[in-house]
């Protein structure tokens, strides 16, 4: 007669233990992602970046898609920083975070916030053509959001960025120096300004610079 009781019992430990179990893969599931997220912005950081980069590139090198990779700065931050405050200046870094997030919401998209005011987005099957565009509706969405720059010539809150497509699966290091090296010149070029480095549809390199026409004055 202790038979069914016994059954009764085991029945009852092992749906313990999967609920018991369930609940780590939760915890472990939520830790992941934290460990994975920037505190402020809630972007993806540069733990995820080096679990995902070579996996994207590794899965854009078999299918033959292009991978593109915009780098972006905020113009003047210590600037912005120095006139508003560290407390303004988190808020603007995360309403162009917003900005970011809104402009990479497919599957093969990624948003993140690479170290300061530095970010970077990632693009899955997209040239650079298609790069140029999410670039150029960021600077629009940027320049429509009107985060007032006092230290800007454009008075208000702009972004360099550097864009580096990849069809031959060239490695992560790789495209960041060249996404990086791309933002160097939308600097050098003063600033608020796109500079692709990577191939059209045909196969061409492509090595542009594009700049928004000059905000009107909002004082």
């Amino acid at each position: 007669m202790f038979f069914p009781f016994a059954a009764l019992l085991l029945a009852t430990v092992e749906r313990a233990y999967e609920a018991e179990h369930q609940k780590n893969k939760r915890i472990n599931k939520t830790l992941k992602a934290l460990s994975q997220t920037d505190g402020l912005t809630g972007l993806y950081n540069r733990t995820h970046l080096a679990e995902y980069g070579p996996r994207s590139i590794a899965s854009h090198r078999r299918t033959g898609t292009p991978l593109a990779l915009l780098m972006l700065d905020i113009d003047h931050f210590k600037d912005y920083n120095d006139t508003y405050g560290h407390l303004a200046g988190d808020q603007c870094l995360k309403a162009v975070a917003k900005i970011l997030k809104e402009k990479s919401s497919r599957s093969t998209d990624f948003a993140y916030r690479y170290g300061g005011e530095e970010f970077l987005v990632l693009l899955g099957n997209t040239d650079t053509q298609g790069a140029v565009c999410v670039a150029e509706k960021i600077q629009q969405d940027l320049k429509a959001a009107a985060l007032p720059h006092r230290g800007s010539k454009w008075q208000q809150v702009c972004l360099s960025i550097g864009i580096r497509v990849s069809q031959d699966g060239e490695s992560l290091e790789q495209l960041l120096a060249d996404a990086d090296a791309a933002l160097y010149k939308s600097k050098n070029k003063g600033r608020n300004c796109i500079t692709p480095v990577g191939f059209g549809a045909a196969g061409q390199e492509i090595r542009i610079w594009l700049r928004p026409k000059p905000m009107p004055n909002m004082r």
